[in-house]
């Protein structure tokens, strides 16, 4: 890779009115949860304001914003490393997020809209779509993006803050998943099943169909482990 290259990847692309520690956090948060970051992996400060082109006093900031968040800590020999998640953490994990999405889609039910089920629908699609390009990261996107209108129409916020919290482990440890198409189709048929049942109202039926979908990614985060 050559250094034209390096800089583009850790370019700080994104909204400009964020300020620069927010965008060197979500930046970080990314390449940590699609796992261009890997776990153990180490992080040097100096080294992060260079390759950024920015001063430490951001990369400190989104430093002590990943550590709170529980994606890196320090380690005794390496200094700040990228945490890594053990499988019995990630099942425990895996069943408090499968509980959140199904209140979240519950209460959803309740407030479902036509602009939110075509969202719904376009997210989906876009799955289907990064399928048919073999776009990995395309379809990990898509289906966030499905799962957090879903927490926009519950109107929860105490909720939403708790499950994107665990989102980042979630998709750390589901993402490559996505590389098998029998998982994705699985996820396809889900979905239309959960948008289905939002258009209906049927919370109760929302709300079991998530928590399913979400014990789907579950078992397939083991076996892919």
């Amino acid at each position: 890779m050559s250094e034209g290259e390096v800089a583009g990847c850790w370019s700080l692309a994104g909204d400009e009115e964020l300020s620069t520690g927010e965008r060197v956090y979500l930046a970080l948060r990314q390449r940590i949860v699609s796992g261009q970051l890997t776990d153990g992996c180490r992080l040097v400060e100096t080294r992060l304001a260079a390759r950024f082109n920015v001063s430490r006093t951001p990369v400190r900031e989104a430093v002590k914003r990943l550590t709170a968040d529980g994606l890196i800590a320090p380690d005794a020999l390496k200094g700040l490393v990228v945490v890594a998640v053990g499988p019995e953490e990630a099942d425990e994990i895996f069943q408090v997020r499968a509980a959140l999405d199904g209140l979240a889609a519950s209460l959803a039910a309740e407030r479902i809209t036509g602009d939110s089920l075509a969202r719904l629908h376009r997210a989906n699609d876009r799955v289907r779509d990064g399928l048919a390009a073999g776009d990995l990261a395309g379809m990990v996107e898509a289906n966030l993006d499905f799962h957090a209108e879903i927490y926009a129409v519950a109107g929860n916020r105490t909720l939403s803050r708790i499950a994107d919290k665990l989102n980042a482990f979630v998709v750390r440890t589901s993402s490559r998943a996505f590389g098998s198409t029998e998982f994705v189709h699985e996820v396809l048929a889900e979905h239309e099943e959960i948008a289905a049942a939002l258009a209906r109202r049927d919370g109760e039926e929302a709300a079991r169909l998530s928590r399913e979908h979400m014990n789907t990614a579950r078992r397939n985060a083991r076996s892919d482990g």
